[in-house]
């Protein structure tokens, strides 16, 4: 559809867009300087990449979208950035622009848009408020509070001993799970998995180290969860499964791989369940967990954080 406004970040900071026929032009302004210009404020349709190069922008556009008159309301389209399929084409910002633009049935359709709503904003603000590359154990009050109205917030406090610095660097790492599900079959996560560097290559040397490919993304995945010494553990309590998966798999790492496979898939059904208009249920309690009393500690729970 060409009147809609394409848009994306470039690696330097600036701005590109398309529109009306032009394939792709360097605007020459941030971020915030974009969403003050007639271009974007007379634009009824805009699409963006909703990668984390493209944070700022988006939360710029939807402030401004917010606070506009109903009538003056524009349609904001987040695309996965699986449109661009390798991160050569991802850092081409003329490539990104081009991958936009397609029909607007097939934008509407597809499970790779959706469109931007506020749940997107506080994931993107969420990423700002994190510095996912730190080695600092701590994370700013700002992300502290961010992560309240996060969707995983509930079913993380499910854990009693994770450790929410971790899991809030995990959570804005992800940004976004629906880019990473198969469009027909949402409980695969396959693809979030390698994301995650969650492969049995990275925990062949035990739960952490430094080598290869996404170590550090599996790092914090299992810092997240693995906070107890294997020896202090107490097995018997339900919310402790991932422990049993842990110990049942022989520790080490292959016990540590599995358990934080089944971690992953634990916050992110939820996730999902929560971003998804259908009412099928996508975390099935009694298929996920081994016994009933980690069901009834998870029902109890639910209940608990729902009241």
């Amino acid at each position: 559809m060409s009147a809609a406004l394409r848009v994306h970040t470039a690696l330097d900071g600036i701005v590109w867009c398309g529109q009306n026929g032009v394939g792709a032009h360097c605007t020459g302004f941030s971020p915030e300087e974009f969403v003050t210009k007639n271009v974007f404020k007379t634009a009824p349709i805009v699409r963006v990449m909703g990668s984390p190069e493209n944070s700022k922008l988006l939360l710029g556009m939807y402030e401004k979208h917010r606070k506009a008159p109903a009538l003056a309301k524009r349609a904001i389209w987040l695309a996965s950035p699986a449109i661009c399929d390798t991160r050569r084409l991802r850092d081409d910002p003329e490539e990104v622009l081009y991958r936009l633009w397609q029909s607007d049935s097939t934008a509407r359709i597809s499970a790779n848009w959706h469109l931007m709503k506020s749940v997107d904003f506080n994931a993107h603000l969420l990423r700002l408020s994190v510095d996912v590359g730190s080695d600092a154990y701590s994370i700013a009050d700002k992300a502290k509070v961010i992560f309240q109205y996060h969707p995983a917030f509930g079913v993380l406090s499910f854990f009693e001993n994770v450790d929410l610095s971790f899991a809030v660097r995990l959570l804005s790492l992800i940004l976004d799970p629906r880019w990473y599900v198969h469009a027909e079959r949402p409980s695969r996560l396959s693809k979030l998995m390698r994301f995650l560097g969650l492969t049995d290559k990275n925990f062949k040397e035990g739960c952490r180290g430094d080598e290869g490919y996404n170590k550090d993304r599996a790092n914090i995945v299992s810092a997240s969860w693995n906070t107890l010494d294997a020896t202090d553990v107490d097995y018997d309590l339900p919310r402790n499964f991932l422990w049993r998966i842990f110990h049942y798999y022989g520790g080490g790492e292959k016990g540590c791989l599995r358990a934080s496979e089944s971690f992953i898939r634990f916050i992110v059904l939820h996730w999902l369940q929560d971003l998804s208009s259908s009412s099928k249920r996508l975390f099935e309690p009694t298929l996920f967990f081994k016994t009933d009393a980690e069901v009834m500690a998870y029902n109890a729970h639910i209940i608990k954080v729902r009241s």
